[in-house]
């Protein structure tokens, strides 16, 4: 019989349940305002809305097209036949974002592969207004979606790209060897699994960032660095994601294209040098002129490029500075009140 659009369709059989703990032993919540180590049992809710959330993706949804496809992840051998390394991170919103020679891929979490789990913590109750609602819900941050729903979207969209990244054995051999999947789902479960999840009546009704796969790293750290004036929490010098831990990173990944062009004048320098010394050209005012001006830039090309980065390191000191100072003001103002928790 099929059942009320309203209604979630339950992702998992009644049998598919894991005997092990389910969640991690702690999270980090970090805020602007907190840094806080938390136990994901005391606030189940908490921790599943930290654990789903891709809320910065879904803060520029309408630029996500210059990011990525709208179609489905590659399976892990076509990754792994792009020579991308599997990088694991437990950030969701990380999770399938790629550069040059990785792609970032968030494990599997046990607590989505236990039909109980899901039961009681992401499927609509019977009084919820989502379903007694007359109106239909606009999106998902319409007042008429519970936090059930909004947890089913994330988790059910988190859930089906597994299904693109693992269709083949070897696919599953790949994951289990890289430590995606809990150890104890055997190939022949993760096969009903997928039968299952495929043969949801909406599988459509996902949260907006999974309409997405593949999204591109360097272009998400362009849009959250410049978009200024339609994106939140916009950060010129850390983007989308900033995975420098010295100086020397940054400055080699973001200024070596200054060697390739130095290389490229020096090239022409001696092109022009040997030009002036022919008889058709030293005498030609317009290449006399051309020379002249490709000479002064090329001495005051070097000194402007050196002032960029050293302006560019003392506003990256003076940031790192300043947020080291503040954290640490915090922090042990909140040890003086006793109000430290972990």
């Amino acid at each position: 019989m099929s059942q009320s659009p309203s209604i979630m369709p339950d992702p998992l059989l009644a049998d598919q349940k894991l005997g092990s703990s389910l969640f991690p032993a702690s999270y980090r919540v970090l805020s602007k305002d907190s840094d806080i180590i938390a136990i994901p049992e005391k606030d189940l809710n908490a921790f599943l809305t930290h654990e789903l959330n891709v809320d910065r993706l879904n803060n520029i949804h309408k630029h996500l097209w210059m990011v990525g496809r709208p179609m489905p992840a590659r399976a892990l051998h076509r990754q792994r036949l792009l020579a991308r390394e599997i990088v694991i991170v437990e950030q969701t919103d990380l999770h399938l974002v790629w550069s040059a020679k990785s792609i970032f891929i968030k494990p599997l979490p046990r607590f989505l592969l236990d039909h109980g789990f899901w039961k009681d913590n992401m499927l609509c109750k019977n009084d919820c207004t989502c379903i007694t609602s007359q109106m239909k819900p606009k999106s998902s941050d319409d007042p008429l979606v519970c936090t059930q729903r909004k947890l089913y979207r994330g988790a059910l969209g988190f859930l089906l790209t597994y299904v693109q990244l693992i269709s083949h054995e070897s696919d599953f051999n790949m994951a289990k060897g890289a430590w995606l999947l809990p150890k104890e789902v055997a190939w022949e479960r993760w096969l009903e699994l997928v039968k299952q999840l495929i043969a949801l009546e909406e599988p459509k009704d996902i949260n907006k960032r999974y309409i997405y796969g593949e999204l591109r790293l360097n272009r998400l750290n362009f849009i959250y660095r410049w978009a200024w004036w339609n994106v939140k929490d916009i950060s010129p010098i850390r983007g989308y994601n900033y995975n420098y831990n010295q100086y020397s990173v940054f400055f080699r990944r973001n200024f070596a294209w200054v060697a390739a062009v130095f290389f490229y004048v020096t090239i022409v320098l001696t092109a022009m040098q040997v030009g002036l010394g022919t008889d058709r050209l030293k005498n030609d005012t317009r290449f006399q002129a051309a020379s002249y001006g490709f000479t002064v830039f090329s001495i005051l090309g070097p000194i402007l490029a050196g002032g960029i980065a050293l302006f560019t390191f003392f506003l990256l000191f003076l940031h790192n500075l300043a947020a080291t100072l503040a954290f640490e003001k915090k922090t042990f103002g909140k040890l003086k009140q006793d109000k430290y928790r972990v």
